[in-house]
């Protein structure tokens, strides 16, 4: 009789249980930070917190970085040779954050939390438009969806139809020459 040649058999590994996956360890976090002598940076991390990235950078480029408790996030970034604002362009607003330089300082806040300082900031002002060939329902009804939240619009006097001032009546309060919007509302607003 004929002997068959030994023939090996490779098993496939065995899945692993899903209840061993949960328990693997996560990779750890790792990142590293380099400042060249021109200013520009190199960033290579991987499932670090921004927070501690920042950090990092901080230090190495010898920069005052603030950030906002809120600034929380996992990140992953390669970046070669670039300079430091667009080093920080590319890893807050990819992750729904914005800086600012403050003097010295470099803050770091989440975008409500700088859109909501911004308004803060700004300063509502008054402006009293003349209408000619428009009334004043009509202006009022074409203004306000253009305002911002908390602006407002209201008419100053209506002139009545057919008015015409003359010395007797020309200056009494009853009458008015001309029908005027008084806007109250952000600068930007009202430059529109």
């Amino acid at each position: 009789m004929a002997q068959s040649p030994a023939t090996e058999v490779a098993s496939a590994p065995s899945p692993t249980p899903p209840a061993e996956q949960a328990t693997a360890e996560p990779t750890p976090a790792t990142a590293s930070v380099s400042v060249s002598e021109h200013g520009t940076v190199s960033l290579a991390a991987q499932g670090i917190e921004i927070t501690k990235l920042l950090e990092l950078l901080s230090i190495k480029s010898r920069m005052n970085i603030v950030a906002s408790e809120k600034v929380k996030a996992l990140v992953s970034v390669s970046l070669y040779d670039v300079p430091i604002d667009q080093a920080l362009d590319a890893l807050l607003t990819v992750n729904g954050f914005v800086w600012e330089r403050q003097g010295p300082f470099i803050m770091v806040y989440t975008r409500a939390e700088k859109d909501v300082m911004d308004k803060a900031k700004m300063r509502r002002d008054a402006r009293v438009f003349t209408l000619q060939f428009l009334g004043a329902d009509d202006a009022l009804a074409l203004a306000k969806p253009l305002l911002s939240e908390g602006g407002n619009a209201v008419s100053l006097g209506k002139v009545k139809e057919g008015y015409e001032p003359t010395i007797a009546d020309g200056g009494s309060d009853t009458y008015a020459f001309a029908t005027r919007v008084l806007v109250n509302d952000y600068p930007d607003v009202l430059d529109k």
